[in-house]
């Protein structure tokens, strides 16, 4: 049985033989038995996650994170590195090496992670709040008996205001600034939601906290800003909640995480954090999990809480809806019906051993990188989308595949594009699309994941030769259906007489005797004619192509 190790640094970087970073090069893997013979990395310590073979560079020469590397005891790795011209820079066989009969010097990454982005509300950016701001969420308009009120990152609050000028109760503010419906989809980032507690008089705030003031008389030193809210009024109420969204529920499905926050109660009240499978909207998705953990929020001082151990369930058996917007909510429910005022920040999520209270600093690349990840979440690609780009196939970017041949094909092993990482493709195609335009080999089963476990490949032929229209339609022309199973159009067309414009070429001629009676003095001719020109030409069709440059075509995994 193969197992899979992480290297000891999970990213390479390689120079070129002028001694520059190798920028767009590749990572060509080969199993050591034969040197031809492809054998993927993975992303994954399952191996379920192939990359791309061969793996490309990035533009600092470096390979993606991370790598997890086959030992299944026999077969070792050739690797090959290419600059982006092609020119080998080095080769490395029988990766990992074994150098003391012990096993290959490769282990588990113990680096740990917390999977809350901005948790302690460092950035807050967005045109609602007018750039990178503290302290109050500012005036809105008010538009009554809405539900979510959204904040930092992707959205504001909105509501009626006290006489000070906060916010109380709540709606639904979009990252343009347009107020939208309560039944806006939340892709990923923070939002405050409420339910039932239109009339409540209360406000959210992000308030800066005191440098170096520390626990118990503020919130952990570390923390630049904490999330506040204020009940200054009550009314009945079922829901008031700060909530992280992950998008896609099968984030973490099984698996054993631990929380731990900063809180800070004016009074003291007990309550909890609820995790919350939701499966997204369209077709029959099955019903939203709920996982609560009851906590306390501490009586006027600040405190730090852990909750260990927390078993997320596993969505084995469950439908996901089609409108790709399901999510893994983590819901702090601040006390209902209580006058009161409450804080957290510094909220973080790992998994593995239980950590230390601490709360820990992700590093750069994982703070400010991810943090606008997720405040442009809604323009990133997903699965299906496509770009023109001028990359070719063998330094497509990672997670993108590029159209070459009539031939291409997506499927589990074997196939053009092969591995777990095509499956969302192959499932986009399969429920969305019939067989006479994306074939499956051997036609199709019960379903897309059961044809794709049966490594049965998807053929993607119909994207080789043809142009790109916008389907839909229009007053001008035809209603063309999305990635119709039949071409439009012609490269050459041969025009045949019914396709040419009315018209006649004729000419007369005299060719016979004239004769001239002498009383009248009027000639007439025996033997006038009409005859036609002849034929000429070669009757080959003409190109119908406009002038034209070929690019390649990516399409997103």
């Amino acid at each position: 049985m193969a197992t899979f190790f992480l290297a000891p640094s999970p990213k390479w970087y390689f120079h070129d033989a002028e001694g520059k970073l190798a920028a767009n090069g590749t990572m060509e893997t080969y199993s050591s038995l034969d040197k031809i013979t492809p054998k993927p990395v993975y992303s994954d310590p399952a191996g379920i996650g192939a990359y791309i073979n061969p793996i490309p560079l990035d533009g600092t020469g470096g390979t993606p994170v991370p790598m997890y590397w086959e030992d299944n005891g026999t077969d070792k790795y050739f690797v090959v590195i290419r600059d982006a011209s092609g020119r080998m820079i080095l080769s490395i066989d029988d990766y990992p090496i074994v150098t003391s009969g012990t096993g290959p010097p490769i282990t588990v990454n113990a680096d740990v992670a917390n999977f809350i982005i901005n948790g302690n509300f460092h950035v807050i950016s967005n045109d609602i709040f007018n750039g990178l701001v503290s302290g109050l969420v500012p005036k809105l308009p008010r538009v009554p008996s809405q539900g979510f009120t959204r904040v930092a990152p992707g959205g504001g609050s909105i509501g009626i205001t006290t006489a000070d000028g906060y916010y109380t109760s709540g709606s639904v503010v979009n990252n343009n600034g347009s107020l939208t419906g309560s039944t806006e989809k939340v892709t990923t980032g923070w939002l405050f939601e409420k339910t039932g507690a239109d009339g409540i008089n209360d406000v959210i705030r992000f308030v800066d906290s005191s440098v170096g003031v520390g626990i118990p008389n503020g919130p952990s030193k570390n923390a630049p800003r904490y999330f506040e809210y204020e009940a200054i009024g009550t009314a009945a109420s079922t829901s008031l909640d700060l909530v992280y969204v992950i998008n896609d529920v099968r984030a973490f499905s099984g698996e054993t995480v631990h929380i731990n926050f900063d809180a800070f109660g004016s009074v003291p009240a007990a309550t909890e954090l609820i995790i919350e499978q939701n499966f997204g909207t369209g077709g029959a998705p099955s019903a939203s999990v709920p996982t609560p953990v009851n906590f306390n929020f501490p009586n006027g001082v600040w405190a730090r809480i852990a909750l260990s151990s927390i078993n997320i369930p596993s969505i084995a058996g469950k439908s996901l809806g089609t409108n790709r917007d399901s999510s893994l909510r983590l819901r702090w429910r601040f006390p209902l019906n209580t006058i009161g005022r409450w804080a957290l920040t510094n909220l973080q999520m790992q998994t593995g051993t239980p950590p230390s209270n601490d709360f820990i600093y992700q590093n750069f690349n994982q703070t400010a990188n991810k943090v606008i990840m997720e405040m442009i979440s809604a323009n990133l690609h997903t699965t299906g989308d496509m770009k023109w780009s001028a990359v070719p196939p063998a330094a497509a970017s990672t997670g993108w595949i590029v159209i070459s041949s009539s031939t291409d094909t997506v499927g589990l092993s074997g196939a053009t594009f092969s591995g777990e990482a095509t499956r969302n493709l192959y499932r986009l195609y399969w429920n969305n699309y019939p067989d006479s335009v994306f074939p499956v080999a051997g036609s199709r089963g019960a379903s897309a994941d059961a044809d794709f476990d049966a490594n049965k490949h998807m053929s993607l032929e119909v994207y080789s030769g043809s142009a790109f229209g916008v389907a839909g339609s229009s007053s001008l022309y035809l209603d063309f259906a999305p990635v119709a199973s039949d071409l439009f159009g012609d490269q050459y067309h041969t025009l045949n007489v019914d396709q040419l414009a009315n018209h006649a070429h004729t000419y007369s001629y005299r060719g016979g005797i004239e004769i001239k009676p002498l009383d009248s003095g009027v000639a007439a001719w025996i033997g006038d004619s009409t005859q036609d020109t002849g034929g000429t030409g070669g009757n080959q069709p003409h190109n119908n192509m406009q002038p034209t440059r070929f690019w390649y075509l990516h399409i997103k995994l």
